[in-house]
């Protein structure tokens, strides 16, 4: 079972050298990392527990990415993979004629699905999740078409896509399926609204029959909840008259604390 988690990733190595002609002489000398007899005058790669460090030399000057492919065949036939080099002797043109390289054993396989390193398909949905299900169960289709499918039928559950499985197929190729199962789970709850701030002091600013510039009010409030040692935190019209939009006869206003304390 395959199973994507709404993304996918994947890394490749590209190998764009070839190997140097026929006739070329590589000699190599190969050493554990910890031994004596490291390179005079070179700067020796980082000692890593479990890893081979080598050098390789050709008899005349090549393009380094021919000693990069060597490098990488000879850890390649040691079952290890090739993790770190560097030009130890290069010549002009950009060319080079000995490295120094590292093999390491490779990563062991993913513990769960070898093709994507995540968890296969559980027994049951987990609490508060369904199952979908898509595909004829014959057809090769590509799981990126049962996104927005998948998505919907859960919507329409009311409840949430969060992963997309594909089952494996021994006639289909990568990323390809005849059977496909949609998880869908319950929305987390959403967080209670915050308190409403705790009001410390509240008064009202105008006699109800004065029109009074709104700036004025606002700043008038301001100035009595700092005298009272807090902050203005709301501030409303009570009544507007006869007066323009940036105007009023009444206004309450509010001020609350910061103080953890609570209001002085």
């Amino acid at each position: 079972m395959r199973h994507f988690n709404m993304a996918k990733s994947f890394s490749t190595l590209v190998l764009t050298s070839v190997l140097a002609a026929c006739g070329s002489q590589v000699e190599v000398e190969t050493r554990e990392e910890n031994s004596a007899g490291a390179l005079q005058g070179k700067n020796a790669l980082p000692v890593v527990d479990g890893c081979v460090t080598s050098d390789l030399q050709f008899a005349s000057c090549v393009d380094p990415g021919q000693l990069k492919l060597e490098a990488y065949n000879l850890c390649l036939q040691s079952d290890k993979v090739l993790t770190d080099l560097q030009i130890t002797s290069s010549c002009a043109n950009g060319l080079a004629e000995a490295i120094q390289y590292q093999c390491c054993a490779a990563p062991p396989p993913p513990p769960n699905d070898p093709w994507t390193g995540l968890p296969p398909l559980p027994a049951e949905p987990a609490p508060g999740c369904v199952w979908e299900f898509f595909g004829d169960g014959q057809t090769c289709q590509d799981y990126g078409q049962f996104k927005e499918p998948a998505y919907n039928a859960c919507a329409l559950a009311g409840l949430t896509l969060t992963n997309l499985y594909v089952q494996d197929d021994a006639s289909c190729s990568d990323w390809l399926g005849t059977n496909f199962i949609a998880e869908c789970c319950a929305a987390p709850p959403e967080p209670p609204p915050a308190p409403p701030p705790v009001v410390c002091l509240s008064g009202t600013i105008g006699d109800g029959q004065t029109c009074m510039d709104l700036g004025n009010i606002k700043l008038t409030a301001h100035e009595a909840c700092e005298q009272a040692g807090v902050v203005l935190f709301d501030l409303q019209i009570a009544d507007v008259g006869s007066c323009s939009p940036n105007e009023g006869l009444l206004v309450t206003y509010q001020c609350t604390t910061y103080d953890a304390n609570g209001c002085p």
